[in-house]
This record gives C-alpha cells, structure tokens and sequence, in this order.
C-alpha cells in the first residue's frame, strides 16, 4: 500500500515548491471546498442524526467540509452499529479508517490540514496582498 498523498497546504508550509515550482503547477487545479458540513440527512434515524452533531463537534473546524458529507455519513452509521454492538470486523476497520483520516485518532491528528475560509476581518489580512512603496518624489528633492 502506497503513502497517502500529503496535502498541498503541508507542501506550501514545508518550503517543497521553492526548488520544484512543476510540482505545485501540478496541483493548481485543486479544489478547495468551504461550504461547511451542514445539517445531518433527513433519512437519518433521530440516533444517527444526534451522532452526525457529536462529529461536528468533535471533528476539528475546517476537516470536514460539505465535500465529505459522505464520508460522514459511513461514519456516523458505522458508529450507530459500534455503539449498538452489532459492528463486524471488516466495519470497525473502515470506521478507525475513516476516523483517522478525519484526524480523530492521536496518531494522526498532526496530518491532517483544515481548510478554513480567510477571515474578512483578520487584522493581518492586509499583509496577504502585496503593498506597494508610496515615496513622494519631487525634482531638486535629495535621498
């Protein structure tokens, strides 16, 4: 089994495209969702629905975004079957699976990269854009 792909935002954080900017033209397709998670399915069973708020909560903020509404969705109904006891073998590995990849695990909490929405409001947001120099240059001035 190969190694999962490492997210771009890791990629960017690490300094990787500095010598190899193919790399990261290779990824400008890639989408970036922030639509949250939204409001569990209404075929869901009243137990479902309240597991589907207990992994909003738990899940960090940014990790699961409308895009992974159906990765949820085997979650919360494989921890409906865990938590009733009547879970297999094969579904308790899907589910640690699934958990992992969320970051709901120790060990794998530290890989997982949130996307989160920039803050209109963020005092430093001014310093995402490029400034320009503003210099008042007038004849016979000297420097």
């Amino acid at each position: 089994m190969g190694l999962n792909r490492t997210p771009t935002a890791i990629l960017e954080a690490r300094g990787s495209f500095i010598n190899h900017k193919n790399r990261k033209d290779a990824r400008a397709g890639e989408p970036i969702v922030t639509k949250k998670l939204g409001s569990p399915p209404k075929i869901f069973t009243d137990e479902q629905k309240k597991l589907w708020r207990e992994f909003a909560k738990v899940v960090p903020e940014g990790v699961a975004t409308y895009a992974d509404r159906w990765a949820v969705e085997i979650v919360v109904s494989t921890m409906a079957k865990f938590r009733a006891g009547t879970i297999t073998g094969a579904e308790t590995s899907q589910l640690t699976s699934l958990l992992s990849r969320f970051g709901l695990t120790p060990a794998d909490r530290s890989r997982v990269v949130a996307t989160l929405a920039p803050s209109p409001d963020d005092d430093w947001s001014d310093l995402d854009e490029p400034q320009q120099l503003k210099m008042d240059i007038t004849p016979n001035s000297t420097v």
